[in-house]
Parts: C-alpha cells; sequence; structure tokens
C-alpha cells in the first residue's frame, strides 16, 4: 500500500514536470503588447531549459524514492523496537500474575495459635486474600477485555476461577481459626483441619499453576510469533 502510494506520487510529480515546460514555452512565446515577446521565436532558448529540467526531473525522483525509502526504513526499525519492547514487558506481567499465586501461603500458620496470635494469623489470611483479589481485578483489566484476543481471555478467566478458588479457601481458614478461637474444637482437631487445608491448597496450587503458566506461555509464543512474522515493507 505504500509503496503503490509513493508510485503515485511519483508519477503525478513526472507528469508535473514533463507538462509545465511546454505550457511555459507556450505561454512565453505567445506574442504580448507592443509585438514583444519573452523568448525568441524559434525556441532556441528551450533546449538548455528541457536538458536542465529533464536532468532536475531525474535528480528529484532519485532524492524522493531515497526518501521515502528510509522514512519507511526508520518506521519499521521503530515498529520493531516497540514490539520487542512489548514481548519483554508480556514475559515479565504473565510471570509476576502467576508467581503470586500462592496457596501455600493460606495454611502457613502456627500449628500452636494461642489468644494473642490468633487476631494476627487472620489479619495474615485476609491481607493474602485483599492482594490475591487485586491481582485478579487486574488482570480481568489486562486480558479480560473485550479487546483482547481468545488466548488472553482464556488466561483471565482461568485466573478468575483460581482467584475465586483461593478466595473459598481463605474464608475456610478463616472460619478454622474463628472456631478454635472459640474452643468448638480441641488442638488436635485444629491440627487435623490444617493439614487437611495444607493437602487441598496443594492440588489447587499444581493445578492452577499449571493450567495459567500453559496459557501465560501460549500468549508469549503467539506475541513471539507475531514479532517474527514482522516483514518491514520496503
Amino acid at each position: 500500500m505504500k509503496n503503490k502510494r509513493s508510485i503515485v506520487i511519483a508519477v503525478v510529480l513526472l507528469l508535473f514536470f514533463v507538462f509545465i515546460a511546454p505550457l511555459l514555452n507556450f505561454i512565453l512565446s505567445r506574442t504580448l503588447i507592443w509585438d514583444y515577446r519573452l523568448v525568441d521565436e524559434n525556441g532556441a532558448i528551450w533546449v538548455g531549459f528541457y536538458g536542465e529540467m529533464i536532468g532536475a526531473s531525474i535528480t528529484g525522483l532519485i532524492s524522493f524514492f531515497i526518501l521515502m525509502k528510509e522514512i519507511r526504513s526508520n518506521g519499521n526499525n521503530l515498529m520493531a523496537t516497540l514490539k520487542h519492547k512489548e514481548l519483554k514487558e508480556l514475559k515479565k506481567d504473565i510471570a509476576h500474575y502467576v508467581g503470586v499465586i500462592r496457596f501455600s501461603e493460606i495454611g502457613s500458620i502456627s500449628v500452636y495459635p494461642d489468644s494473642t496470635n490468633v487476631d494476627f494469623e487472620k489479619q495474615h489470611i485476609l491481607n493474602i486474600q485483599q492482594k490475591q483479589m487485586y491481582n485478579n481485578n487486574s488482570v480481568m483489566l489486562k486480558y479480560g477485555s473485550s479487546g483482547a484476543s481468545t488466548l488472553e481471555k482464556a488466561f483471565a478467566t482461568k485466573y478468575g476461577e483460581c482467584s475465586a478458588c483461593f478466595n473459598d479457601v481463605c474464608f475456610h481458614m478463616l472460619r478454622i481459626l474463628n472456631e478454635y478461637e472459640h474452643g468448638c474444637f480441641s488442638h488436635d482437631n485444629f491440627i487435623d483441619e490444617i493439614e487437611n487445608i495444607n493437602k487441598t491448597t496443594a492440588c489447587h496450587n499444581n493445578y492452577y499453576l499449571h493450567a495459567i503458566a500453559n496459557l501465560g506461555n501460549q500468549i508469549i509464543e503467539a506475541k513471539r510469533q507475531e514479532l517474527s512474522n514482522f516483514i518491514p515493507n520496503t
């Protein structure tokens, strides 16, 4: 498309130079008032003019094509640089969102909580729950929008499922802490509950990390393929 545009411009300029000389010849050769002519009637003066005009036209067209080629080359180089930067940022972004999925933090509490640190443990759960909610909202904005690709939307959907599961396990842990705080079950029962949660979170962690990381790698590979298919228009 850009090459066709350049050719059209070049043809227009060439036609302009081709027709402007005869037009000037015609105008300047006309008899003006008091029978005065601007050039000789035989037009000998135009021999040199036509030579200079043709030479200037060829030089101008060559310079024009060189300039257009340089502009396109610079534009393509800039586009390639931006795409490389976009790929680098994408890798960093995906790695961050995959790395913050830590189900193991939910069960990483003291197995001997007393009346003074149960509140601390509950606050810990609330904090990591809030962080995961923030990360989920960020993923939805970046990869779940209407303009996102199919892979990106799949990534956002799976991340949303992971966050919902994370949220459910956090609520379950908070319920256990509350019940233990109010003496609803013994310390041995509390240890059993924690062990069950750790087993559950380990399964969730393996499943969602694998699924989300796999989708993230597919997004990165698609972007890398897009970059490798980028062929500058010369």
